[in-house]
């Protein structure tokens, strides 16, 4: 097991990995819904084990991404719907962080977010499963396009290849209960 605890307290729901060059990985741990006290973490496990909150008081944080330079970690920020950019001075170490890209708020909905990747260039790829979308932006958080999904909400994502011309999804198929299906969608690059 690589984590189970940190500080004393038990994860509480674990979501999403992204693994550094250094041997350690961040993980995502969202807690439960609270968006009056967002009880959210960012943490940090390095190659001996040593598990650290890197940052605290997150809205539900979902998926995280290095950035191609592994310079940054991106991470979605569900309850705010946003994706905020953490920059790293050392592995489990915060620089400076603001907020990447903001997305329109949905009053219907507590979640807005599920998943990230990235692509060769550095262009980012969020699923939003209420809107059955995966969105795309550039590496400064501007919107490039989006691409629907039909009738699956997405969580996952992940590319065939770092140049995104497949790109592939998990998710629930709207209006059954418990089934799901895996997509491939064609980019046309």
């Amino acid at each position: 097991m690589a984590a189970k605890s940190c500080d004393g307290a038990a994860l509480r729901a674990p979501y999403d990995i992204a693994v550094d060059p250094k041997g350690g990985f961040y993980f995502t741990d969202p807690g439960y819904v609270q968006i009056k006290n967002p009880i959210g973490k960012l943490h940090y496990v390095d190659r001996s084990g040593q598990v650290s909150v890197v940052v605290a008081k997150l809205g539900y944080p979902t998926g995280i991404v290095f950035d191609p330079a592994r310079q940054r970690v991106l991470v979605a920020e569900s309850h705010f719907n946003r994706i905020v950019e953490f920059r790293l001075s050392e592995p489990g170490q915060i620089e400076s962080h603001e907020v990447l890209v903001q997305l329109p708020k949905s009053p219907d909905s507590e979640y807005h977010l599920a998943n990230l990747c990235l692509d060769s260039e550095g262009n980012l790829y969020v699923t939003q499963p209420q809107t059955k979308t995966v969105q795309v932006f550039d590496p400064q958080g501007r919107l490039l396009g989006r691409f629907s999904t039909g009738t699956v909400a997405p969580s996952s994502v992940a590319l065939r290849s770092l140049d995104a011309t497949e790109l592939f999804l998990t998710g629930d198929v709207e209006g059954r209960t418990r089934h799901g299906k895996v997509i491939r969608l064609n980019l046309g690059k």
